[in-house]
């Protein structure tokens, strides 16, 4: 999994490119960011988190997505997210956790 962070105006695009899975996770998303990095996602008003690049995903990408959006929401950020894929709707549902991913 890589995370790329973009910056255009107020807005933060944090994209994710690769799997969500227990193969690929082993830190939550802020210790995987830089310390200057963490610092641009604390600064910003609002963050956009891109899935579209993601190409597979499981019940620990779900848990992964659901504390990044936990994190991110303790820091005061309004956060969306964005190209969310099918299967990570479909477990969120099977978990009653749509709701948190997509508000």
């Amino acid at each position: 999994m890589n995370i790329d962070l973009t910056q255009a105006n107020q807005q933060l695009m944090l994209s994710i490119d690769g799997e969500l899975d227990r193969d690929t996770l082993s830190t939550n998303l802020f210790d995987s960011l830089s310390a200057k990095d963490k610092q641009q996602v604390i600064d910003s008003k609002h963050i956009e988190i891109n899935l579209s690049k993601v190409a597979r995903a499981d019940t620990s990408g779900l848990a992964w997505l659901l504390n990044a959006l936990r994190d991110l929401r303790a820091h005061h950020l309004d956060v969306s997210v964005t190209n969310i894929p099918q299967k990570l709707i479909d477990l969120a549902k099977l978990s009653n956790a749509d709701t948190l991913i997509t508000v």
